[in-house]
């Protein structure tokens, strides 16, 4: 079993919404940590969301379109963008 899909364990419903935003949220953080998002670095996050268990009837291109938003604003502004990011956990 994946580590993701032992942490959403007992998730159900709306539980894996937060935890997708969560995931796409330090997704960004970690693509943006050297301000260059790559294709390998969007590959590997399509990767993770088709694999893992948990993120699966989720539709994938509104996911990547999200993960896009985090990574637009932590380019036009990285503090603002970073807090925002960071605020999805909480």
């Amino acid at each position: 079993m994946r580590l993701l899909d032992r942490l959403a364990g007992g998730l159900r419903g709306a539980g894996h919404r937060t935890l997708l935003e969560g995931t796409l949220a330090a997704a960004a953080l970690v693509a943006c940590a050297d301000r260059q998002v790559t294709l390998a670095k969007r590959n590997a996050l399509v990767g993770l969301l088709s694999a893992a268990e948990v993120f699966r009837g989720n539709d994938l291109d509104a996911a990547v379109q999200a993960f896009d938003g985090y990574v637009d604003r932590l380019f036009a502004d990285r503090d603002s963008g970073k807090a925002a990011a960071i605020k999805v956990g909480k």
